[in-house]
Protein backbone atom coordinates (compact mmCIF):
# COMPACT_ATOMS: atom_id res chain seq x y z
CA UNK A 1 0.00 0.00 0.00
CA UNK A 2 1.34 3.55 -1.17
CA UNK A 3 1.76 6.40 1.42
CA UNK A 4 -0.71 7.95 -1.04
CA UNK A 5 -3.04 5.27 -0.64
CA UNK A 6 -2.89 5.29 2.90
CA UNK A 7 -3.20 9.24 3.52
CA UNK A 8 -6.77 8.85 1.32
CA UNK A 9 -7.66 6.25 3.99
CA UNK A 10 -6.67 8.27 6.35
CA UNK A 11 -9.01 11.59 5.55
CA UNK A 12 -12.08 9.89 3.75
CA UNK A 13 -14.71 11.39 6.04
CA UNK A 14 -17.10 8.57 8.15
CA UNK A 15 -20.79 9.31 7.51
CA UNK A 16 -22.11 9.88 11.52
CA UNK A 17 -23.99 7.97 13.53
CA UNK A 18 -26.89 10.53 13.72
CA UNK A 19 -27.02 10.14 9.84
CA UNK A 20 -26.88 6.63 9.70
CA UNK A 21 -30.24 6.65 12.24
CA UNK A 22 -31.91 8.97 10.85
CA UNK A 23 -32.06 7.45 7.64
CA UNK A 24 -33.14 4.46 9.21
CA UNK A 25 -35.87 6.25 10.87
CA UNK A 26 -37.53 7.46 7.23
CA UNK A 27 -36.78 3.70 5.75
CA UNK A 28 -38.90 2.50 8.95
CA UNK A 29 -41.41 5.30 7.74
CA UNK A 30 -41.27 4.60 4.37
CA UNK A 31 -41.86 0.91 5.31
CA UNK A 32 -44.86 2.18 6.87
CA UNK A 33 -46.62 3.61 3.85
CA UNK A 34 -45.86 1.02 1.57
CA UNK A 35 -47.28 -1.93 3.85
CA UNK A 36 -50.81 -2.80 3.42
CA UNK A 37 -53.18 -2.07 6.00
CA UNK A 38 -56.47 -1.68 4.04
CA UNK A 39 -58.33 1.28 4.42
CA UNK A 40 -61.15 2.25 7.22
CA UNK A 41 -64.80 2.24 5.54
CA UNK A 42 -65.57 6.07 4.84
CA UNK A 43 -68.32 6.16 7.65
CA UNK A 44 -65.53 5.05 10.47
CA UNK A 45 -62.69 7.47 8.56
CA UNK A 46 -65.38 10.53 9.10
CA UNK A 47 -65.97 9.59 12.76
CA UNK A 48 -62.83 9.31 13.76
CA UNK A 49 -61.14 11.66 11.52
CA UNK A 50 -61.93 15.62 10.92
CA UNK A 51 -61.38 16.75 7.75
CA UNK A 52 -60.80 12.62 6.47
CA UNK A 53 -61.45 13.40 2.45
CA UNK A 54 -58.04 14.47 2.71
CA UNK A 55 -56.51 11.83 4.44
CA UNK A 56 -53.46 10.51 2.69
CA UNK A 57 -50.46 8.40 3.87
CA UNK A 58 -48.34 10.76 6.13
CA UNK A 59 -51.06 13.60 6.03
CA UNK A 60 -53.90 11.94 9.05
CA UNK A 61 -55.15 13.09 11.75
CA UNK A 62 -53.43 16.48 13.84
CA UNK A 63 -51.64 16.98 10.41
CA UNK A 64 -54.97 17.91 8.82
CA UNK A 65 -55.93 20.37 11.78
CA UNK A 66 -52.69 22.09 10.92
CA UNK A 67 -53.09 22.47 7.56
CA UNK A 68 -56.53 23.54 8.16
CA UNK A 69 -55.50 25.87 10.83
CA UNK A 70 -52.69 27.11 8.39
CA UNK A 71 -55.11 28.08 5.80
CA UNK A 72 -58.83 28.85 7.81
CA UNK A 73 -57.26 30.22 10.59
CA UNK A 74 -58.64 29.10 14.06
CA UNK A 75 -62.41 29.64 13.59
CA UNK A 76 -62.62 26.91 10.87
CA UNK A 77 -66.15 26.60 9.92
CA UNK A 78 -68.39 24.33 11.90
CA UNK A 79 -65.91 23.22 14.21
CA UNK A 80 -66.29 26.23 16.97
CA UNK A 81 -63.21 26.83 18.43
CA UNK A 82 -61.76 23.36 19.07
CA UNK A 83 -58.56 23.88 16.78
CA UNK A 84 -57.30 26.54 19.20
CA UNK A 85 -55.83 22.94 20.84
CA UNK A 86 -53.27 23.50 18.45
CA UNK A 87 -50.47 25.69 18.81
CA UNK A 88 -49.35 28.18 16.28
CA UNK A 89 -46.09 27.47 15.00
CA UNK A 90 -46.40 24.47 12.62
CA UNK A 91 -49.45 25.74 11.11
CA UNK A 92 -47.86 29.31 10.62
CA UNK A 93 -45.07 26.92 8.39
CA UNK A 94 -47.83 25.48 6.69
CA UNK A 95 -49.51 28.83 5.84
CA UNK A 96 -45.75 30.01 3.74
CA UNK A 97 -44.91 26.87 2.60
CA UNK A 98 -47.72 24.72 1.95
CA UNK A 99 -48.28 20.78 2.61
CA UNK A 100 -45.90 18.70 0.38
CA UNK A 101 -42.82 21.43 1.14
CA UNK A 102 -43.78 21.70 4.63
CA UNK A 103 -43.70 17.88 4.83
CA UNK A 104 -40.22 17.98 3.33
CA UNK A 105 -39.24 21.33 5.87
CA UNK A 106 -40.42 18.80 8.82
CA UNK A 107 -37.52 15.98 7.73
CA UNK A 108 -34.94 18.29 7.78
CA UNK A 109 -36.54 19.30 11.07
CA UNK A 110 -36.00 16.01 12.22
CA UNK A 111 -32.44 15.09 10.69
CA UNK A 112 -31.62 18.85 12.92
CA UNK A 113 -33.23 16.53 15.86
CA UNK A 114 -30.79 13.49 15.00
CA UNK A 115 -27.63 15.96 15.04
CA UNK A 116 -28.65 18.05 18.36
CA UNK A 117 -29.16 14.34 20.01
CA UNK A 118 -26.10 12.95 19.14
CA UNK A 119 -24.37 16.58 21.01
CA UNK A 120 -26.53 16.80 23.55
CA UNK A 121 -26.07 12.90 24.61
CA UNK A 122 -22.31 13.21 24.57
CA UNK A 123 -22.82 16.61 27.03
CA UNK A 124 -24.43 14.46 29.46
CA UNK A 125 -21.14 11.66 29.25
CA UNK A 126 -22.82 9.19 26.72
CA UNK A 127 -19.79 7.58 24.25
CA UNK A 128 -19.20 5.33 21.91
CA UNK A 129 -21.81 2.17 21.54
CA UNK A 130 -24.12 3.90 24.72
CA UNK A 131 -24.62 6.70 22.59
CA UNK A 132 -25.13 5.18 18.96
CA UNK A 133 -27.34 2.86 20.88
CA UNK A 134 -29.84 5.38 22.63
CA UNK A 135 -29.83 7.37 19.21
CA UNK A 136 -31.26 4.09 16.81
CA UNK A 137 -34.22 3.37 19.94
CA UNK A 138 -35.24 6.71 19.23
CA UNK A 139 -34.97 6.25 15.71
CA UNK A 140 -36.97 3.23 15.77
CA UNK A 141 -39.41 4.21 18.59
CA UNK A 142 -42.85 3.07 18.60
CA UNK A 143 -44.36 6.70 17.87
CA UNK A 144 -41.55 6.94 15.09
CA UNK A 145 -44.25 7.70 12.59
CA UNK A 146 -45.15 10.83 14.13
CA UNK A 147 -42.14 12.33 13.65
CA UNK A 148 -41.92 11.91 9.86
CA UNK A 149 -45.76 13.61 9.93
CA UNK A 150 -46.82 16.84 10.47
CA UNK A 151 -47.20 16.56 14.01
CA UNK A 152 -45.53 18.77 16.73
CA UNK A 153 -43.65 16.48 18.47
CA UNK A 154 -40.61 17.52 15.98
CA UNK A 155 -40.36 20.54 16.89
CA UNK A 156 -40.90 20.53 20.20
CA UNK A 157 -38.11 18.17 20.94
CA UNK A 158 -35.54 20.21 18.19
CA UNK A 159 -36.48 23.59 20.56
CA UNK A 160 -36.02 21.45 23.84
CA UNK A 161 -32.56 19.90 22.42
CA UNK A 162 -31.51 23.39 20.34
CA UNK A 163 -32.02 25.41 23.66
CA UNK A 164 -29.78 23.12 26.16
CA UNK A 165 -27.38 23.13 23.64
CA UNK A 166 -27.27 26.66 22.90
CA UNK A 167 -27.80 27.79 26.55
CA UNK A 168 -24.59 24.98 27.43
CA UNK A 169 -22.46 27.17 25.43
CA UNK A 170 -23.80 30.23 26.95
CA UNK A 171 -25.38 31.87 23.79
CA UNK A 172 -28.14 32.80 26.20
CA UNK A 173 -29.98 35.14 23.72
CA UNK A 174 -30.66 32.54 21.12
CA UNK A 175 -31.43 29.95 23.49
CA UNK A 176 -34.29 32.49 24.63
CA UNK A 177 -35.38 33.15 20.84
CA UNK A 178 -35.50 29.23 20.34
CA UNK A 179 -37.53 28.47 23.69
CA UNK A 180 -39.75 31.13 22.25
CA UNK A 181 -40.77 29.83 19.35
CA UNK A 182 -40.81 25.75 20.79
CA UNK A 183 -43.50 27.09 23.48
CA UNK A 184 -45.32 27.67 20.23
CA UNK A 185 -45.33 24.12 18.99
CA UNK A 186 -47.53 22.13 21.80
CA UNK A 187 -48.92 22.71 25.45
CA UNK A 188 -46.16 20.01 26.74
CA UNK A 189 -42.93 22.31 25.14
CA UNK A 190 -43.89 24.70 27.89
CA UNK A 191 -42.44 22.12 30.46
CA UNK A 192 -38.37 22.79 28.98
CA UNK A 193 -39.32 25.97 31.18
CA UNK A 194 -38.47 23.13 34.14
CA UNK A 195 -34.69 23.43 32.62
CA UNK A 196 -34.07 26.96 33.37
CA UNK A 197 -36.05 26.78 36.35
CA UNK A 198 -34.12 24.18 37.95
CA UNK A 199 -30.70 25.97 36.81
CA UNK A 200 -31.99 28.75 38.56
CA UNK A 201 -32.80 27.01 41.68
CA UNK A 202 -29.71 25.80 41.37
CA UNK A 203 -27.88 28.56 41.74
CA UNK A 204 -30.15 29.93 44.47
CA UNK A 205 -29.06 27.29 46.79
CA UNK A 206 -25.67 27.40 46.25
CA UNK A 207 -25.21 31.20 45.81
CA UNK A 208 -23.73 31.30 42.98
CA UNK A 209 -24.67 34.02 40.12
CA UNK A 210 -22.61 32.27 37.28
CA UNK A 211 -24.85 32.75 34.13
CA UNK A 212 -28.09 33.36 35.93
CA UNK A 213 -29.24 36.29 33.93
CA UNK A 214 -28.60 34.35 30.94
CA UNK A 215 -30.20 31.72 31.90
CA UNK A 216 -33.34 33.75 33.18
CA UNK A 217 -33.54 35.06 29.90
CA UNK A 218 -34.02 31.68 28.17
CA UNK A 219 -36.61 30.97 30.98
CA UNK A 220 -38.64 33.84 30.19
CA UNK A 221 -38.62 33.51 26.29
CA UNK A 222 -40.45 30.21 27.17
CA UNK A 223 -42.99 31.58 28.82
CA UNK A 224 -43.47 34.36 26.21
CA UNK A 225 -43.87 31.85 23.64
CA UNK A 226 -47.19 30.56 26.02
CA UNK A 227 -47.84 33.71 26.83
CA UNK A 228 -48.01 35.39 22.99
CA UNK A 229 -50.44 32.95 22.33
CA UNK A 230 -52.51 33.30 25.29
CA UNK A 231 -52.35 37.31 24.12
CA UNK A 232 -53.74 36.67 20.76
CA UNK A 233 -56.84 34.11 22.26
CA UNK A 234 -57.37 36.73 24.57
CA UNK A 235 -57.49 39.22 21.52
CA UNK A 236 -59.08 37.41 19.01
CA UNK A 237 -61.75 35.29 20.80
CA UNK A 238 -61.80 36.88 24.53
CA UNK A 239 -60.40 33.83 26.42
CA UNK A 240 -56.35 33.69 26.87
CA UNK A 241 -56.78 29.94 27.49
CA UNK A 242 -58.80 28.25 25.21
CA UNK A 243 -55.85 25.51 24.84
CA UNK A 244 -57.23 24.58 27.98
CA UNK A 245 -60.83 24.73 28.18
CA UNK A 246 -61.32 23.41 25.24
CA UNK A 247 -59.97 20.31 25.84
CA UNK A 248 -63.67 18.89 26.75
CA UNK A 249 -64.41 18.95 23.43
CA UNK A 250 -61.97 16.67 22.65
CA UNK A 251 -62.78 14.22 26.28
CA UNK A 252 -59.36 15.10 27.09
CA UNK A 253 -58.61 13.76 30.75
CA UNK A 254 -56.45 14.16 33.05
CA UNK A 255 -55.60 11.00 35.46
CA UNK A 256 -53.04 10.22 38.45
CA UNK A 257 -50.10 8.74 36.11
CA UNK A 258 -49.88 5.10 38.24
CA UNK A 259 -53.94 5.15 36.56
CA UNK A 260 -52.10 6.43 33.07
CA UNK A 261 -49.55 3.46 33.66
CA UNK A 262 -51.28 0.50 34.51
CA UNK A 263 -54.87 1.73 33.20
CA UNK A 264 -55.94 -1.36 31.27
CA UNK A 265 -55.36 -3.52 34.33
CA UNK A 266 -57.27 -1.21 36.22
CA UNK A 267 -61.55 -1.14 36.96
CA UNK A 268 -61.18 2.34 34.65
CA UNK A 269 -59.70 0.61 32.17
CA UNK A 270 -61.54 -3.01 32.13
CA UNK A 271 -63.54 -2.29 28.58
CA UNK A 272 -60.50 -1.34 27.09
CA UNK A 273 -58.22 -4.15 28.40
CA UNK A 274 -61.16 -7.08 27.56
CA UNK A 275 -61.88 -5.49 23.71
CA UNK A 276 -58.38 -6.20 23.36
CA UNK A 277 -55.89 -7.75 25.93
CA UNK A 278 -53.26 -8.39 24.22
CA UNK A 279 -52.40 -4.89 22.26
CA UNK A 280 -53.04 -3.74 25.88
CA UNK A 281 -50.84 -5.94 27.28
CA UNK A 282 -48.38 -4.78 24.50
CA UNK A 283 -49.13 -1.05 24.98
CA UNK A 284 -48.04 -1.85 28.59
CA UNK A 285 -44.83 -3.76 28.21
CA UNK A 286 -43.25 -0.74 25.66
CA UNK A 287 -44.97 1.80 27.86
CA UNK A 288 -43.31 0.04 30.95
CA UNK A 289 -39.81 -0.31 28.87
CA UNK A 290 -39.84 3.63 28.46
CA UNK A 291 -40.44 4.07 31.84
CA UNK A 292 -38.21 1.56 33.08
CA UNK A 293 -35.69 3.65 30.87
CA UNK A 294 -35.85 6.98 31.88
CA UNK A 295 -35.67 5.52 35.70
CA UNK A 296 -32.41 3.97 35.26
CA UNK A 297 -31.05 7.61 33.47
CA UNK A 298 -33.00 9.14 36.51
CA UNK A 299 -29.85 7.28 38.73
CA UNK A 300 -27.17 7.74 36.56
CA UNK A 301 -28.29 11.97 36.45
CA UNK A 302 -28.28 12.12 40.34
CA UNK A 303 -25.17 10.14 40.54
CA UNK A 304 -23.80 12.92 38.41
CA UNK A 305 -24.72 15.77 40.82
CA UNK A 306 -24.35 18.59 38.79
CA UNK A 307 -26.80 21.71 37.60
CA UNK A 308 -27.49 20.11 34.34
CA UNK A 309 -28.09 16.70 35.27
CA UNK A 310 -30.71 17.93 37.91
CA UNK A 311 -32.59 20.03 34.99
CA UNK A 312 -32.91 17.55 32.65
CA UNK A 313 -34.00 15.11 35.83
CA UNK A 314 -36.93 17.72 36.28
CA UNK A 315 -37.65 17.78 32.51
CA UNK A 316 -37.66 14.05 31.99
CA UNK A 317 -40.21 13.75 35.46
CA UNK A 318 -42.46 16.17 34.00
CA UNK A 319 -42.66 15.01 30.72
CA UNK A 320 -42.92 11.18 31.95
CA UNK A 321 -45.69 12.25 34.49
CA UNK A 322 -47.95 14.27 31.78
CA UNK A 323 -47.75 11.07 29.50
CA UNK A 324 -49.05 8.58 32.21
CA UNK A 325 -51.62 11.47 33.13
CA UNK A 326 -53.12 12.46 30.13
CA UNK A 327 -56.17 10.48 28.10
CA UNK A 328 -59.47 10.84 26.79
CA UNK A 329 -62.44 9.46 28.42
CA UNK A 330 -62.57 5.79 27.39
CA UNK A 331 -59.29 5.94 26.01
CA UNK A 332 -56.75 5.97 28.80
CA UNK A 333 -53.55 5.27 26.62
CA UNK A 334 -54.73 7.77 24.30
CA UNK A 335 -51.27 9.90 22.94
CA UNK A 336 -49.15 7.76 25.91
CA UNK A 337 -46.70 6.47 23.85
CA UNK A 338 -46.70 9.72 21.44
CA UNK A 339 -46.11 11.64 25.08
CA UNK A 340 -43.60 9.43 25.76
CA UNK A 341 -41.35 9.14 22.49
CA UNK A 342 -39.74 12.85 22.98
CA UNK A 343 -38.32 12.16 26.85
CA UNK A 344 -34.85 11.08 25.44
CA UNK A 345 -33.73 9.88 28.77
CA UNK A 346 -35.51 7.16 28.46
CA UNK A 347 -33.12 5.85 25.14
CA UNK A 348 -30.41 7.17 27.02
CA UNK A 349 -31.26 5.07 29.66
CA UNK A 350 -32.27 1.74 27.90
CA UNK A 351 -29.22 2.28 25.59
CA UNK A 352 -26.41 2.02 28.82
CA UNK A 353 -28.25 -0.21 31.14
CA UNK A 354 -28.96 -3.25 28.99
CA UNK A 355 -26.85 -6.14 28.03
CA UNK A 356 -26.23 -6.54 24.27
CA UNK A 357 -28.89 -9.29 23.97
CA UNK A 358 -32.15 -7.53 25.35
CA UNK A 359 -30.82 -4.29 23.77
CA UNK A 360 -31.35 -5.89 20.96
CA UNK A 361 -34.99 -7.67 21.56
CA UNK A 362 -35.85 -3.74 23.03
CA UNK A 363 -34.53 -2.32 19.93
CA UNK A 364 -36.75 -4.94 17.66
CA UNK A 365 -39.72 -4.80 19.84
CA UNK A 366 -39.74 -0.90 19.37
CA UNK A 367 -39.43 -1.48 15.42
CA UNK A 368 -42.13 -3.88 15.39
CA UNK A 369 -44.53 -1.53 17.05
CA UNK A 370 -43.83 1.31 15.00
CA UNK A 371 -43.97 -0.56 11.71
CA UNK A 372 -47.41 -1.79 12.77
CA UNK A 373 -48.39 1.33 14.19
CA UNK A 374 -47.58 3.71 11.46
CA UNK A 375 -48.55 1.03 8.57
CA UNK A 376 -52.37 1.64 10.53
CA UNK A 377 -51.96 5.66 11.04
CA UNK A 378 -50.61 5.74 7.06
CA UNK A 379 -53.95 4.07 6.35
CA UNK A 380 -56.62 5.64 8.43
CA UNK A 381 -56.85 3.62 10.82
CA UNK A 382 -56.59 4.66 14.28
CA UNK A 383 -53.04 4.59 16.36
CA UNK A 384 -51.78 6.76 19.40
Amino acid sequence: MTAATVTREQVRPRVPAWVWAFLGHELLVAACVLMTAGVPASGALHQNMAFSSHAHFLFQYDSLWFLAIAHEGYRIPGLGLRATVFFPLLPLILHVTGANAGLFIQQAALAAVFWLLYRVLGRFGMTGTARVRALWLFAVNPAAIYFSALYAETWMMLSALAGMELAASRRYPYAAAVGFLGSLTAAPAVLTGLIPLVLVIWRVVNRTRRDWAGIVAWGAGIGAGVGAYALYLGLAFGCPFLFVTEQHRWNGVLTTPWTGWLGPLLPAGRSEFLHDPGLFFLLVAVATLMLAGTVWEAFRLVRRGDDWSGALLGYAVAMTVLAFSFGTLGHLYHSTLRFLSPVFTAYMGLGSRLPTVLYWIVATVFAVVALRGGSLFAHGWFFQ
